[in-house]
């Protein structure tokens, strides 16, 4: 907890310093005495301190164990990026190769020796008297791939132009982050989840070393990153000190849905058949953990075993939606899609955007327009240097700055209204070709009013925008229709 912690001093800080026994940056952390390496990008000021591969923990962990204290090593090479923790792909064959060339793409190594994270910080700072904002980062995958070495995440361009330091971290996904053995507490379920707050805890510790401020953490995540994120702002109760002070969820929305109490047992009733593990297959943990990684990754690809997180009211809570309503939750300014309302409602400041651009560079496939997950490498600035097109590069540079304008102060936001300050006025149809269209009128003919609060990051209607448009949530929610009534009925227990 930031609480803890927060001694800064000049000679704590990180240093691009080059002795004679180092080359690179170091940074001394409880670990022992990092070296990175300098990057320089082209019209930076800055030139950027990159930490990659950092122990945040034993590595590699005990199987189906919860993280544990990295030991003391005198010296830590910190170069590269680590292999990823083992991810599943699951079949159909064309499935895994459609998500794995989209998702996981180029394909990093793989290991159990994973808990690692990496450090993205600016070389030199303008006041070493106060810390930088740290911007921490949780990938997506479903909760079963993914992982914090892909080039996408690359925290550069957020160190070199906009004076904040970035931090991704590995986690644990699938069976060996979510692991359903009916032999394992309810504690001990959630190991990818207590991966995420070990490293939450490894910054508070430690960040100061890199000139990083430890109460000034932002969370953001994409898709299963953005679950993550929400995972922590509802388990951390209204009036509690959480290890983060902002939260941006991306290509993904609050958590609505009540969380089962019990995992997806028959999943590990199935790999512990397909494994042979003799006798009762609810006492074979011992079995699956002497098992080969790559023999218990073959079983749960090619039969495509669920292995989710589950209630343990640590980690997860088992109504997040009710306790957003009843604002039970942290007090944390937030930044994302769906449900914003009802953060607001319950008087957390909240921020909407809806992300609207495509670019040919950015897709694997011809076509695929705005999908899932797109916004990462307009957010990061990691698009393909071939073919950046003016409003690709203009947007890219807007929304990495918004995206740090609000780490750097979250209650003062992004740039746009919060939801509920908004301005009223006339609400824009949607036409049926998806975009933007006039007046939405009533049928009574009269111009049907909104609140101006959301914004739109790039196109709106024929107009290719480069920054944000601030239009009626109504404009967009008017094709969700259905999530309304189910959110409804949630709250009502049915």
């Amino acid at each position: 907890m930031y609480s803890l912690v927060f001694l800064f001093s000049i000679a704590g800080l990180v240093r691009a310093i080059s002795g004679s026994a180092h080359t690179g940056p170091t940074a001394r952390v409880e670990n022992g005495l990092i070296i990175g390496t300098t990057t320089s990008l082209p019209a930076a000021s800055a030139t950027v301190n990159k930490f990659l591969g950092i122990p945040f923990a034993q590595s590699p962990p005990e199987r189906f164990s919860p993280p544990r204290a990295a030991p003391h090593m005198s010296t830590i090479n910190a170069t590269t990026w680590k292999p990823a923790c083992i991810q599943q792909f699951t079949y159909p064959l064309a499935s895994q190769q459609f998500t794995e060339l989209v998702f996981n793409n180029p394909p990093p190594q793989e290991s159990e020796d994973c808990l690692y994270l990496n450090v993205y910080a600016p070389a030199t700072q303008s006041d070493n008297s106060k810390g930088l904002a740290v911007m921490f980062w949780i990938y997506g995958g479903s909760l079963e791939f993914g992982n914090a070495g892909q080039p996408a995440y690359d925290g550069s361009h957020f160190a070199a132009f906009e004076n904040v330091i970035v931090v991704s971290t590995n986690y644990r996904t699938n069976v060996f982050g979510f692991p359903s053995s009916p032999e394992l507490p309810l504690s001990g379920h959630n190991l990818g989840f207590l991966d995420q707050r070990f490293a939450l805890e490894w910054v508070q510790r430690n960040i100061h070393a890199f000139g990083g401020d430890p109460s000034k953490v932002t969370i953001f995540g994409e898709s299963a990153g953005a679950f993550s994120v929400d995972a922590l702002l509802t388990s951390f109760p209204k009036g509690s000190n959480p290890p983060f002070r902002g939260a941006i969820l991306q290509s993904g929305q609050y958590s609505y849905r009540p969380t089962p109490r019990t995992s997806n047992i028959p999943a590990w009733y199935n790999l512990t058949a397909e494994l042979g593990c003799p006798g009762n297959f609810g006492s074979n943990l011992s079995c699956v953990r002497a098992a080969s990684a790559t023999d218990i990754q073959r079983v749960i690809d090619v039969n495509s075993l669920t292995f989710s997180p589950v209630a343990d009211n640590i980690t997860l809570v088992s109504n997040p939606a009710q306790r957003r309503v009843l604002g039970e939750t942290a007090n944390i300014p937030v930044m994302g899609a769906l449900w914003a309302n009802a953060s607001a409602a319950s008087g957390i400041p909240t921020w909407r955007y809806y992300f609207n651009a495509s670019f040919a560079n950015t897709q694997q496939y011809p076509g695929l327009g705005v999908y899932h997950s797109s916004e990462i490498p307009i957010v990061f600035s990691t698009y393909p240097a071939s073919n950046v097109t003016t409003q690709e590069y203009a947007l890219s540079r807007f929304m990495r700055s918004a995206w740090a304008t609000f780490a750097k102060n979250p209650a003062n936001g992004p740039g746009w209204n919060a939801v509920g300050t908004g301005i009223g006025g006339a609400v824009l149809s949607t036409s049926s070709d998806g975009l933007f269209g006039g007046i939405l009128m009533g049928s009574n003919g009269t111009v049907q009013q909104g609140d101006w609060d959301l914004g739109v990051l790039g196109d709106v209607g024929s107009v290719r925008g480069s920054g944000v448009t601030v239009l009626p949530q109504s404009t967009v929610d008017g094709r969700c229709g259905l999530f309304v009534p189910v959110y409804e009925a949630i709250l009502q227990g049915s």
